[in-house]
């Protein structure tokens, strides 16, 4: 996102520094947002974690 223009539409811009937070967005088959994370620029993110939601939203 060269142009921070998608970081700017989803909310997760950090405008002082031009930098995107680490966020994820879960979409279903149909459009809907299920799940928004969205962490500080420090915090990792879990690979586990985000495989654990995608197969419960599949269930629901």
């Amino acid at each position: 996102d060269k142009t921070l223009e998608i970081s700017r539409q989803y909310g997760c811009l950090k405008e002082d520094e031009g930098i995107a937070y680490r966020a994820l967005y879960i979409i279903d088959d149909k459009g809907n947002l299920r799940q928004i994370t969205m962490n500080d620029l420090p915090v990792g993110r879990s690979v586990d974690e985000t495989l654990r939601l995608v197969q419960a939203f599949q269930f629901t």
